[in-house]
């Protein structure tokens, strides 16, 4: 499933499986989009069973931020976001432009976990990160954990761009100090975060300047 905003529209694609494709309802209301899947002899029990082993597949690490992405643009339109699209591959830092109806503007950098830990990439300019300073940036995580485990829909984590920037610089600086190494001598420049780095940012919408309550 693929989603793009267009001129207050949002054009929801979907990829069905082919040899006739899963017969599926779109039903529109005054407010939101119902799309309903049937079963139907295109989807055998051949293909419930393909279906499961994807879902216990690792997610290529380009697919699994495209997922992210997509949740998070999902959430800022129903929580009353004016728009929200990705910036172009290649885009410096950030991946999502968000704006509000009050003409505000943010961008957002999107990180998924599927399993393990967030593994962002610690950056030279990240030594200049200040938690106070308000950018118009922010760090949106995504937990997809607890859909794997079929037990709720996926959690969000949202932080200013320079308490995050600023905690992995904090982290990169204090793992060299512990290892005796030097920023050169650094194998890898990946830094974990744990759930527990990040919790009390869980659901923080409201500094992106949207609704708590998302309205499909």
């Amino acid at each position: 499933v693929r989603f793009g905003v267009y001129n207050r529209k949002v054009r929801v694609v979907f990829d069905l499986i082919p040899e006739g494709g899963l017969p599926y309802d779109i039903i529109s209301e005054e407010d939101r989009l119902v799309v309903s899947f049937k079963p139907g002899s295109a989807f055998t029990a051949m293909h419930a069973i393909e279906a499961e082993k994807v879902k216990k597949r690792r997610l290529p690490t380009g697919q699994l931020g495209e997922l992210g992405e997509n949740l998070v643009i999902l959430q800022l339109l129903a929580r009353g976001a004016e728009a929200a699209y990705k910036l172009p591959l290649g885009a410096p830092a950030d991946d999502l432009v968000v704006h509000l109806e009050d003409e505000k503007v943010f961008r957002v950098q999107v990180k998924a976990r599927r399993t393990g830990t967030w593994q962002p990439t610690y950056k030279d300019h990240y030594a200049e990160a200040d938690p106070d300073n308000d950018t118009g940036r922010f760090w949106v995580f995504v937990d997809l954990k607890a859909i794997d485990l079929g037990k709720e829909p996926p959690r969000f984590y949202i932080a200013p761009a320079g308490w995050v920037e600023n905690y992995i610089y904090a982290g990169h600086m204090a793992y060299l100090e512990r290892k005796g190494l030097t920023q050169k001598e650094r194998p890898s420049r990946h830094h974990s975060l744990h759930l527990k780095d990040i919790e009390q940012w869980r659901d923080r919408w409201d500094l992106l300047g949207v609704s708590d309550i998302a309205k499909f």
